[in-house]
């Protein structure tokens, strides 16, 4: 944390380097769509996901600010997803680079205001059943200050998310050629088919989960629970050996044998796995899920968003532990 500076009054919580890869060709604007208000413009990437003073902190010494330490680690996350988007193959990043992603990924997770919604939801849940209890924040108002002054202190778990990305499965998606990915103001989605009713199925280290960051209109950057790489092996192995011995492949295992053999062909060269239509479809309802607020775009086609947001209009409100 850096005291006693001038420090930059608007600040991103999601990162201009990587906005400007869905921004138009030549230009810095984006297509944004506002799902609180069902409307669709054009914006400056320096104009959006930005708060004034969203880092900076009051103390006894002076203001003190995380937005220095960020952009430094943007500016070694711009070279490293540089790398990636030129070379389009994992196996280009180093072992300096993979470790720059995971820190800057996990950083992303926990430096966007939907934290801050979250928090102050928790908070006023509790107000509203048991009343102010001794500790909390007296009010409204303290209370959002309280959340977002735990949003820039909690930035430094991230050191302790990046040994979870360095141990899953990377892998590059490429959208359908008829398709290109969203990226939001929660750009970081987690899905798990293996959710259960008892327990959360979206932690970090929780067996089955995928980890999605879009990193262009073209590209998603995928992390994968070894557990998938162990199926998609797996079930490889049984299409061989079933088709090896003439037996009639089950259709399950026949349906879902391009997806598998693409993902095992990108485990062995790096190179971008092809995904179908409906899998770009889903990424950015991902995307739509985890947004706060806004969804970003190059083409400014939201048809998917408003049809999500249509059938689920809770869909309108961030993420909340609290529920609606």
């Amino acid at each position: 944390m850096d005291e006693n500076k001038s420090f930059p009054k608007t600040q991103h919580y999601v990162p201009q380097f990587l906005l400007r890869n869905f921004a138009l060709t030549g230009k810095e604007q984006l297509h944004v769509y506002d799902k609180r208000e069902g409307r669709s413009f054009r914006a400056n990437v320096r104009k959006v996901a930005a708060e004034n003073g969203l880092y900076d902190l009051e103390s006894p010494d002076g203001k003190i600010s995380a937005e220095p330490m960020l952009s430094r680690l943007e500016g070694d996350a711009s070279k490293a997803f540089g790398k990636l988007l030129k070379s389009q193959n994992v196996r280009s990043l180093s072992l300096d680079d993979k470790v720059v992603i995971s820190l800057f990924t996990g950083v992303q997770m926990l430096r966007v205001t939907n934290m801050v919604e979250v928090m102050f939801d928790v908070t006023e849940t509790i107000r509203k059943k048991w009343g102010t209890i001794s500790g909390m924040p007296e009010n409204a108002v303290e209370a959002r200050k309280q959340a977002r002054e735990c949003l820039v202190n909690n930035l430094s778990l991230a050191k302790d998310f990046a040994p979870e990305f360095l141990n899953k499965t990377w892998l590059l998606l490429k959208a359908h050629e008829k398709s290109e990915f969203y990226i939001s103001d929660n750009p970081v989605a987690m899905h798990n088919i293996h959710g259960t009713p008892f327990r959360g199925s979206l932690g970090l280290a929780v067996k089955g989960i995928e980890i999605y960051l879009p990193i262009s209109p073209k590209l998603t950057l995928a992390f994968f629970c070894k557990s998938k790489e162990q199926s998609w092996l797996v079930s490889k192995a049984q299409y061989d050996l079933l088709k090896d011995l003439k037996i009639a492949i089950p259709e399950n295992l026949s349906s879902s044998k391009q997806a598998f053999f693409e993902a095992i062909r990108g485990l062995e060269t790096g190179d971008p796995v092809q995904v179908s239509e409906q899998v770009t479809d889903f990424q950015n309802e991902l995307q739509v899920w985890h947004s706060s607020r806004f969804l970003f775009s190059k083409k400014g086609e939201f048809d998917l968003a408003k049809n999500a947001i249509k059938q689920n209009p809770t869909l309108r409100r961030g993420p909340r532990l609290t529920g609606g």
